[in-house]
């Protein structure tokens, strides 16, 4: 696919830009006051169709789309200076279609802002971002899912662009290396179980955005990028941390109150990715028969965290994507019974680290796994014996 960056001046080379001939354009004027995208007397023509430009910049009024609603159009702008200026699109259910080679712009040259508390919305070809100068778009997704077949955050402005993904699922389905970009002042800020996904393997390209600081998330997690190959998506979501701190006093692993952030960690992909971190060098965790255990990522002994760690495991279950032991510190897994289900990699001492010690001593129960590294690194030591 192929987009040429342009300097326009008006709807009309926009219309050229998209290669498709519009049967009209209908601006959402709120004539009859109910702020509804649904109320034909709300648009200066009628209610836009799959083959109209819909346009949304009456400033300071609420264009909703709420659950009795299926919004139609060929194109959608949130925002534009020639048909009144700042634009605002609220979603709070039903649907939004915008068919195919039609784009779905939020603050093309005014302030635009798209928020989604509910619903289902359907771009088949371009989400855009800000796109001529004194553009600003804003995309704010509570909740909800929103697929796109591109998604340019600041596309061609020098406005400043964010998308808010605070819950739902974004998903871009073009597989392209250009299907997803940000320009130097679009943002995506992630927080509680919102869900970046993209189609293929790009979890490099959006480790870089991670990395530089583009896609962020509050202080107290972080976010991470990974790539599944079951779906064919690579997801950025929040890495929530649990840290065992036996506040609780009985050393059990399902006590929230033995977690410093005072719940118990999850196996949770792909909304959140939770890792536990066993580091205490007074109190074991123990995982007892009343407990099934969980979490994405799973450590024990972690210097960072406070440094060695002790698991103990006398029934129940445990399920977890990555298991570390003794990653740059001494970690102990004793299991005397049970069953622990390591989806990936079980690792004693870690690739990134050295002067790890990690030990599995194993009297009992069933360990599965689909690999093991014993040491996983150069200068640590990693051993198992079983009883």
């Amino acid at each position: 696919m192929c987009r040429t960056r342009r300097c326009v001046t008006g709807l009309l080379s926009v219309l050229v830009f998209v290669n498709i001939v519009f049967a009209s354009i209908t601006s959402f004027t709120n004539g009859a006051g109910t702020n509804m995208w649904r109320t034909a007397g709300n648009w200066d023509t009628d209610i836009s169709s799959l083959s109209d430009t819909a346009v949304i910049a009456k400033p300071g009024v609420n264009c909703t789309i709420d659950n009795s609603t299926i919004a139609l159009a060929s194109q959608v702008y949130v925002g534009l200076s020639s048909y009144g200026g700042d634009g605002q699109l609220q979603m709070t259910g039903g649907s939004l279609n915008i068919a195919a080679g039609g784009v779905l712009s939020i603050g093309y040259d005014k302030t635009g802002t798209f928020t989604m508390t509910a619903g289902d919305v359907n771009v088949v070809s371009y989400t855009q971002l800000g796109q001529a100068s004194g553009g600003s778009g804003t995309l704010q997704i509570d909740c909800g899912k929103f697929s796109t077949d591109t998604l340019d955050i600041q596309y061609s402005t020098s406005g400043t662009c964010i998308v808010k993904l605070y819950g739902g699922t974004l998903t871009v389905t073009n597989s392209a290396a250009s299907a997803f970009t940000m320009g130097t002042s679009g943002s995506l800020d992630i927080r509680g179980a919102g869900t970046l996904k993209w189609k293929g393997d790009h979890a490099s390209v959006l480790d870089g955005y991670i990395t530089g600081g583009r896609i962020s998330t509050p202080s107290g997690s972080t976010v991470d990028a990974y790539y599944d190959a079951s779906t064919d998506y690579t997801y950025v979501v929040r890495v929530i941390i649990h840290k065992y701190s036996n506040a609780g006093g009985n050393k059990l692993w399902y006590n929230g109150e033995n977690w410093t952030d005072g719940s118990v960690p999850l196996f949770s992909p792909p909304s959140t990715l939770q890792t536990a971190i066993v580091v205490n060098p007074y109190y074991e965790c123990i995982i007892n028969s009343n407990t099934t255990a969980s979490a994405y990522n799973l450590y024990v002994g972690l210097n960072s965290y406070g440094g060695t760690g002790y698991l103990q495991m006398t029934g129940g279950s445990l399920k977890v994507a990555s298991f570390d032991i003794g990653y740059d510190t001494q970690g102990v897994f004793d299991m005397t019974a049970g069953d622990v289900n390591v989806i990936g990699e079980t690792r004693f001492g870690d690739y990134y680290a050295s002067d790890g010690y990690g030990m599995l001593e194993m009297t009992g129960g069933i360990f599965s796994t689909n690999s093991l590294m014993i040491p996983a690194m150069f200068g640590s030591i990693g051993g198992i014996t079983l009883y």
